[in-house]
């Protein structure tokens, strides 16, 4: 069989080298360098049909009687870190947790954890559960599909419940969003969290709370004392 070689994609965990069936063949390895903070270095990938990582992160208890045993013979040792680590990931697969919502509980736990920065950090916290939730939906279709100006839009009015996202005709890497109702902090922490992690390199959003921009042409955006001036 033919095994798919994965470049380009930053793999965390060995079970995700076996996401493609073609990869079932590929030969497990424990790495010959490795760190106590990751199970897989973040150059990891499948090259020749093979994949290091290090068996110790997350399974010291079953990985440690193999390395460590002096009677066995480095082919003997390499058979069994191959045939367990295929086991171990099968396992990971069909636990009965989904791949999207794995990655969902990952994305919270790295805002939680400040992986993502401090500033990320401190949002997360004056967050509720759901919000981060509903948010992390969005962030695991931008790990597939890349941040897009739709993608965000869509975020941000799903996690804010109303508003309009608007583009600036002139410069269209500029966006209005027209919020509908008055400043408050927890839709500002909402707004900067959408804007931090999804909005697209490049692009820029300026926030009119309940205060219209002027729209040349709607008459219901050009009132007098209710329009902001921009």
């Amino acid at each position: 069989m033919k095994v798919r070689e994965r470049h380009g994609t930053k793999m965390r965990y060995i079970w995700e080298a076996f996401l493609n069936p073609e990869n079932q063949d590929v030969y497990v390895r424990q790495a010959d360098v490795v760190s106590p903070y990751y199970e897989m270095a973040p150059q990891a990938e499948i090259t020749d049909g093979q994949v290091e990582f290090n068996a110790m992160y997350r399974y010291e208890d079953i990985f440690a009687p193999i390395l460590t045993e002096e009677c066995l013979s480095p082919e003997l040792e390499k058979w069994y870190v191959d045939i367990i680590a295929h086991f171990l990931a099968q396992v990971d697969i069909k636990s009965g947790l989904s791949v999207d919502e794995y990655r969902r509980r990952e994305c919270i736990n790295g805002l939680r954890e400040g992986i993502f920065g401090d500033e990320l950090r401190t949002i997360s916290e004056q967050l509720d559960n759901d919000i981060l939730y509903q948010f992390s939906s969005y962030y695991v279709i931008s790990e597939k599909t890349e941040a897009t100006v739709s993608l965000f839009a869509k975020a941000l009015i799903k996690l804010m419940g109303t508003g309009v996202l608007y583009q600036d005709k002139d410069d269209t890497d500029i966006f209005y969003y027209y919020v509908g109702r008055a400043e408050n902090q927890k839709d500002f922490i909402i707004i900067q969290l959408v804007i931090k992690m999804l909005l697209p390199l490049g692009k820029e959003v300026r926030i009119f709370w309940n205060h219209h921009f002027g729209i040349c042409g709607q008459d219901i955006t050009m009132l007098d004392d209710e329009i902001v001036m921009i």
